[in-house]
């Protein structure tokens, strides 16, 4: 659903059309589309606003906000723009943290005790 920001803000119905979204591709963490807005306005995603959520547009990281109590609202310009999103869960980005930590420590730790001479057995 497309509606105009004036809509939104004022409580109107949404009566008119603002924009064309086509292209769209929805997988189980992301989603893209093409949008052709002809004024400024919101693209709604019928996809629940939980944390993790990232917007792009046009390859910008831009802020979402909740729309109708529980899905996910992009603002998009006047335009042809091309808009993303990405569901990266707060406890998978800080997994990915941990396991590069222990990885780089394990790798380390081969380097260190790689380096080392051993005793040649007579």
């Amino acid at each position: 659903m497309i509606t105009s920001l004036d809509a939104i803000a004022e409580g109107a119905a949404y009566d008119a059309l603002l924009a064309q979204v086509a292209n769209g591709a929805m997988q189980a963490e992301r989603a893209a589309l093409d949008a052709d807005m002809s004024g400024d306005g919101w693209v709604i995603v019928s996809e629940p606003a939980w944390d993790g959520w990232r917007a792009y547009v046009d390859g910008r990281r831009l802020q979402h906000r909740i729309a109708n109590l529980g899905y996910v609202a992009i603002f998009v310009p006047q335009g042809h723009h091309t808009v993303k999103l990405v569901y990266w869960p707060p406890a998978f980005v800080i997994g990915r943290g941990i396991s590069a930590a222990a990885i780089a420590g394990i790798l380390m730790f081969a380097v260190v005790h790689g380096r080392r001479k051993r005793p040649v057995a007579a």
